[in-house]
């Protein structure tokens, strides 16, 4: 009989996950709240993806938000940008607030060091801050580099993800600068097994990919 009982969760568990999440069983369409973590350290203004670093993260994000508001989905858009500390650029705000949204990340500068931990933890803030409940909830965190700080990035995407928060993590530069294994390591695991991360070494790739995960729901 518990074994019985055990299959029946797994097949129940199973079918959930091949639902098509942008809508509840109900066909009313799902929430999601996004938080783009961007890195913003000094190395960031380095040449390379047809200008800079930072240019490229920067139109990759502006790609997110448009194919998610073009995608149907509903929900709300955060920016975070961390170097030494970090900074909400631009807090939860309705996909429909495209023009807000976009003008924030125009404005991101880069300067100081690298601190995934700090990023991570304001993005959960913000979650925590969120009245919504009931929206699924994912950060998209970009870096070129390692993190430098003292704090643990580790702890805290693990605390988002034990929340239900899906992460996916981008590597950007070169392979000698971005710490592969962590970034790998705090990213979410696919419905394939595989770990929600790429490292991406051009511009085209960088904005398709952030199309992609813009117009993707769990």
């Amino acid at each position: 009989m518990v074994n019985e009982h055990v299959q029946q969760l797994l097949r129940s568990a199973l079918e959930f996950l091949s639902l098509p999440s942008a809508e509840s069983a109900s066909g009313v369409k799902i929430q999601t709240q996004t938080v783009l973590v961007l890195d913003t350290s000094t190395s960031m203004h380095r040449h390379g993806y047809d200008a800079s670093r930072l240019a490229a993260a920067k139109e990759a994000a502006l790609a997110f938000i448009r194919n998610r508001s073009a995608s149907g989905l509903k929900g709300k858009i955060a920016v975070v940008a961390f170097a030494t500390g970090a900074l909400t650029v631009c807090p939860l705000t309705d996909v429909k607030g495209r023009k807000k949204l976009e003008s924030t990340i125009r404005s991101i500068q880069a300067d100081g060091d690298t601190n995934i931990a700090a990023g991570l933890i304001m993005a959960e803030q913000l979650f925590a801050d969120s009245e919504d409940s009931e929206s699924e909830r994912e950060v998209v965190l970009l870096s070129d580099g390692a993190n430098n700080s003292r704090e643990n990035p580790v702890h805290a995407a693990n605390r988002l993800k034990c929340s239900g928060c899906r992460i996916h993590t981008i590597g950007i530069g070169t392979g000698a600068e971005v710490d592969e294994n962590l970034l790998r390591e705090l990213a979410s695991t696919g419905q394939d097994g595989r770990r929600l991360y790429e490292f991406i070494g051009d511009k085209g790739g960088l904005i398709k990919h952030f199309e992609s995960i813009g117009g993707l729901t769990r």
